[in-house]
């Protein structure tokens, strides 16, 4: 079984006013207050092409699937955010890597790190996660387990948005 998503997480209402005010779907709930914004290549380019960019003409951050150079720089312009991350997991078979950057005001304040584990629980804790308790993996306490893909993100933001209870189930289902 796979798990490959690429978006946002950021505090819940900051993110919410971002998606509704770019015309991107909704974003589904997290743990702690937070929320995570599934965005697929289409959204994007979307946002690549709406947002004005730095044009720093930087090189694209190595072994990313869609973390470009011009898309840091539209997320450097994403003050409204705050401090957020960027993810990206592309897992299979218990294969594979994640990825992970932190923004804070305009500035890359965790620069984009590739691994097999561990730059979304740093970039988590980053933002301000808190471990919980009985798990000290940021990742399954914010609920990034709870599904698999963006194309479920999605939906759970949708349901959410509908008023449907989609609220986050802690899961174990974190890639290794």
């Amino acid at each position: 079984m796979g798990h490959a998503i690429s978006g946002l997480i950021a505090r819940r209402e900051a993110l919410a006013a971002f998606a509704s005010e770019s015309g991107l779907h909704a974003p589904a709930t997290l743990a702690q207050g937070f929320a995570f914004l599934p965005l697929g290549a289409d959204h994007v380019d979307t946002l690549c092409e709406r947002l004005p960019t730095g044009a720093t003409g930087a090189a694209d951050p190595e072994g990313f699937g869609l973390l470009t150079a011009r898309f840091l720089d539209v997320l450097r312009g994403l003050t409204q955010l705050g401090l957020f991350a960027y993810v990206e997991t592309d897992y299979f078979g218990g294969e594979g890597d994640q990825g992970a950057l932190v923004i804070e005001n305009g500035r890359v304040a965790q620069d984009p790190a590739r691994d097999s584990v561990g730059p979304i629980n740093d970039a988590l804790r980053r933002i301000g996660v808190a471990r919980g308790a009985d798990d000290p993996d940021a990742f399954d306490t914010v609920g990034l387990g709870a599904y698999r893909n963006n194309d479920n993100w999605s939906e759970a933001g949708a349901a959410a948005r509908s008023g449907a209870t989609a609220a986050f189930t802690p899961s174990r289902s974190r890639p290794e």
